[in-house]
């Protein structure tokens, strides 16, 4: 659970930068290696997002929850922009295997 601070401030610092433009950018440059492992940090990330916003629930403190759902909320549009880069690769394979 140590990691949750680190991986929040990387989301956060991401999210300064016109939230998900040069991440999103960044992915068509990786290779499918790279791409595959960040599929599986980002699968982390929405699980450690999400434990983080069951605690922060317990706590009760509002701040704390209002964060975390924003975490949950970066988490998870991280993951999406990941599938959505895997899903453009393997469609553009398609077309051109079919060629």
């Amino acid at each position: 659970m140590r990691y949750i601070p680190v991986a929040l401030g990387f989301l956060l610092l991401v999210g300064a930068c016109g939230k998900f433009d040069i991440y999103e950018e960044n992915l068509r440059f990786m290779t499918d290696q790279t791409l595959a492992a960040e599929h599986a940090a980002t699968a982390r990330r929405v699980e450690e997002a999400a434990a983080y916003l069951a605690q922060a629930q317990a706590s009760g403190d509002a701040k704390r929850v209002q964060d975390a759902k924003e975490f949950v909320s970066d988490a998870k549009a991280q993951a999406k922009a990941v599938a959505s880069e895997e899903r453009s690769r393997s469609h553009s394979r398609s077309r051109t295997h079919a060629n």
